[in-house]
């Protein structure tokens, strides 16, 4: 018996409903009640404004366009048993002013020629974010998600800021933007580079800045002596680098050099250049050389002014009701014994 878990979203109506006209609920669980099975047609129903939260489920959710002003709110990305995964996620240029968060995602895509502007993705697991060619997102926030691969990020005055880049494999394709507490790990046998920086030229000598982030490769001995496309594009600023494995990993600058090379972040615990929400853990130790050492006076990393990064992909302000424990078999008549955990982030 599959038990539906509608109550983690009963708590959520309590604390959210205020903030939009309309909440629905989206499962493709069998058995259940919600209002919908799929993602698309609880956006076509949706006006500006609704909220849609997504229940987990073991079978991922198909494909959808984000094409109105909406939240969405998944469960989680990483908790056993709570993930809410979807295929492909296109954003359209009216979905202007969304958020989008809790949701694995195996790739981010926007519309064609589209302009999107104040978005915000947060506490997201994506596989792959390929932003349209001709499209751009603006004034947008992609925060505290976990990215495996960025091969096309468009943005401009945006800012990119407490995530974890998994694979080292970021193109972006607009520069005027703030990308600061990061951490990039590079993968074990990679020694390429993993910045790119399209638009920059001799005549578009536009960098992008790297502030107070953290570049590993914590395992492997694989050398990676520069970390942008021939240095062209990148300044980085109270950042500190390190391979595990030997050998540098050179981070440009301009003016006076203001980072760490070849030096232990000294995380709390590191088990894989692969992300694993129960064995990862991203804060600095009490002796790391990156407390205090930003260009804001504050730690370096993804918990730089005590941001609430989480692992699991939750969403910030939103009550999560869990089923622990649940009676297996019971005989007709007899009472059904279930154990219910409530926390809230």
């Amino acid at each position: 018996m599959k038990t539906n878990f509608l109550l983690f979203f009963s708590a959520i109506l309590v604390t959210m409903s205020t903030h939009s006209q309309n909440t629905w609920i989206v499962d493709n669980n069998a058995g259940t009640s919600a209002d919908f099975t799929d993602i698309q047609s609880a956006i076509n129903t949706s006006v500006a404004g609704d909220t849609i939260y997504i229940q987990q489920s073991e079978t991922n959710y198909e494909d959808a366009t984000v094409n109105k002003l909406i939240n969405i709110v998944g469960r989680s990305h990483s908790e056993n048993s709570y993930t809410t995964t979807m295929d492909v996620l296109t954003i359209a240029e009216a979905a202007s002013g969304s958020f989008i968060s809790g949701l694995w995602i195996d790739d981010l895509y926007t519309e064609n020629a589209a302009t999107i502007t104040n978005m915000k993705i947060q506490n997201n697991f994506i596989d792959n974010i390929d932003f349209s060619g001709t499209s751009v997102m603006n004034n947008s926030f992609l925060t505290g998600n976990i990215i495996n691969s960025a091969s096309d990020i468009r943005m401009s005055n945006s800012v990119i800021s407490h995530n974890v880049f998994t694979q080292a494999s970021i193109v972006f394709d607009f520069y005027d933007i703030t990308f600061k507490n990061n951490i990039i790990i590079i993968g074990t046998s990679s020694n390429a580079t993993g910045l790119n920086n399209t638009t920059y030229s001799n005549t578009n000598p536009n960098n992008i800045t790297i502030e107070n982030s953290i570049l590993i490769k914590p395992f492997g001995t694989a050398d990676v002596t520069n970390f942008s496309s021939g240095n062209d594009g990148f300044v980085f600023e109270n950042c500190l680098s390190y391979n595990a494995g030997g050998g540098f990993i050179t981070l440009p600058f301009e003016g006076t050099d203001t980072n760490m090379n070849d030096v232990d972040p000294q995380f709390v615990s590191i088990t894989s250049t692969v992300f694993n929400a129960y064995t990862e853990d991203y804060h600095l130790q009490s002796a790391s050389p990156g407390l205090n050492f930003g260009n804001d006076g504050l730690n370096i990393g993804i918990y730089n002014s005590n941001y609430g990064f989480n692992n699991f992909g939750f969403t910030n302000g939103v009550p999560r009701v869990t089923i622990t424990a649940i009676t297996n078999t019971v005989a007709e008549g007899a009472d059904l014994e279930v154990t219910i955990e409530g926390n809230t982030n």
